[in-house]
């Protein structure tokens, strides 16, 4: 059995490992069990994928997880062993929290209520700005009015037909979150959301730049390595 892959992989999210089974043996296996996965009738150096659902609970570059691997005979008799793929490691990221996110979830009875607590001056300042959405790029959050509301606010754009919004992750964009583990995980959620969304984007951390392309994974990975 030897290591071949993993999915992008995340802390306190459930991803895939991948395996390669193969039969060294001139007789067919009846049934290799690895983890949970079975693999049955196993022909002469026949070769199979299998794919085991793991979980890490911390983010960082860690060996792969021994597995249990059993091969059962018709005979009922049953051989146990544990399998260590030495020297192979697998990279887990930052676990992903929208931390922004949760500023949008007032009741519209809670927002009505505090809409009325605001200066006639606040509101028509309101007025020039969206509430913020997953789907918008984070540097068009608007700081001045999280400070002022405690919500989140975006500058409204009027875009020419022509014109193209470039989205653009920067990591200073997570300083109004004081605790580095939460700018981490906002940073590695607003990556992940992105690219699902199969958005193009620029990462900006720090003094570094990383272009990734709708499809790009190599880069949207090399992204997320800025974060260990």
């Amino acid at each position: 059995m030897s290591f071949f892959q993993a999915s992008v992989l995340f802390k306190n999210e459930v991803g895939i490992l991948s395996y390669k089974i193969e039969n060294p043996g001139s007789k067919d296996s009846f049934m290799i069990q690895v983890h949970d996965k079975i693999v049955e009738h196993l022909k002469p150096l026949e070769k199979r994928d299998v794919q085991i659902s793991f979980l890490p609970t911390h983010y960082g570059i860690q060996q792969v997880p021994m597995q249990r691997l059993e091969s059962r005979f018709p005979l009922q008799f049953l051989r146990v062993w544990r399998f260590l793929q030495p020297g192979v490691k697998i990279t887990v990221f930052p676990e992903k929290i929208n931390y922004f996110g949760v500023a949008l979830q007032h009741p519209e009875s809670e927002a009505g209520e505090k809409r009325s607590q605001m200066t006639e001056a606040l509101e028509k300042e309101i007025s020039h700005f969206d509430r913020f959405k997953p789907t918008d790029p984070p540097q068009h959050i608007n700081w001045k009015m999280l400070a002022k509301t405690s919500d989140l606010y975006v500058t409204k754009f009027e875009l020419q037909a022509d014109e193209k919004q470039h989205i653009v992750l920067r990591w200073k964009d997570t300083e109004a979150l004081s605790d580095i583990e939460k700018r981490k995980s906002q940073f590695a959620f607003w990556i992940d959301h992105f690219f699902k969304l199969k958005k193009s984007f620029i990462v900006e951390f720090d003094e570094q730049q990383i272009a990734v392309a709708s499809h790009d994974q190599k880069n949207m990975v090399k992204a997320l390595r800025l974060l260990l």
